[in-house]
């Protein structure tokens, strides 16, 4: 979908970075691996990943899922993260964070989220089967966020037909967000969405938190 450019030029515009996109393109129902959404997130790792000159990030990472990190340690470019199961391929996300650097317009504000989803979904729908595009909120842990879901109207055999997208303010921070799935509703889309909103900023001035486990990540 032509979304999965649209969101670098949208905080370019305003004065972000650009957009670090890794693999390709997760409150009801039980997940196939795992029972149900509980269970998911009953056995989740605290892991911290850090985000260079702004603290670290806490996910909670649950047993059967595997996180890529990939971040510049000058902090040249938005670190970005991809989830994926361990086994077999329900579903796909990818996250890249973006921070507030000296822009007039404080980008983890509700107003702010809204608007750049809406601008982001209104190119995205141009690629999907959907003729109405739907913002809802998503409200997580550490601020508001709003979010949008097409079904993609040039997916083959073997890709994902169903894409959820946003942003959500983590602290200080902005996630933006993909997630990709093979049905509508997902259980898997539902866990992804849990997981989110589970995620801390902690601020740090450098270095692995006390509290979460380091992380594997990648620094480039």
């Amino acid at each position: 979908m032509g979304v999965r450019q649209v969101w670098g030029n949208l905080m370019r515009s305003s004065g972000g970075g650009c957009a670090l996109r890794l693999g390709a393109g997760i409150l009801a129902g039980a997940l196939a691996a795992a029972g149900d959404l509980g269970a998911a997130m009953q056995d989740a790792v605290a892991e911290d990943y850090p985000v260079p000159r702004h603290g670290e990030l806490r996910l909670q990472v649950p047993a059967h899922w595997q996180v890529r990190y990939v971040y510049v340690e000058d902090g040249s470019r938005p670190p970005g993260f991809r989830v994926f199961p361990l086994e077999g391929s329900d579903f796909d996300m990818s996250m890249t964070v973006y921070w507030h650097d000296g822009m007039d317009q404080d980008i983890t504000s509700a107003e702010s989220l809204r608007a750049r989803v809406e601008q982001a979904g209104a190119e995205a729908i141009k690629s999907s089967t959907d003729q109405r595009l739907a913002v809802v909120p998503l409200a997580g842990a550490g601020g508001p966020g709003f979010l949008y879901d097409l079904q993609d109207a040039a997916a083959a055999a073997g890709d994902y037909h169903y894409l959820t997208q946003g942003a959500l303010a983590v602290g200080r921070l902005v996630l933006v967000f993909t997630i990709l799935t093979d049905a509508r509703p997902s259980p898997h889309r539902e866990a992804c969405l849990e997981f989110l909103r589970a995620i801390r900023h902690i601020h740090t001035p450098h270095g692995v938190g006390a509290r979460g486990r380091p992380a594997r990540h990648i620094a480039l």
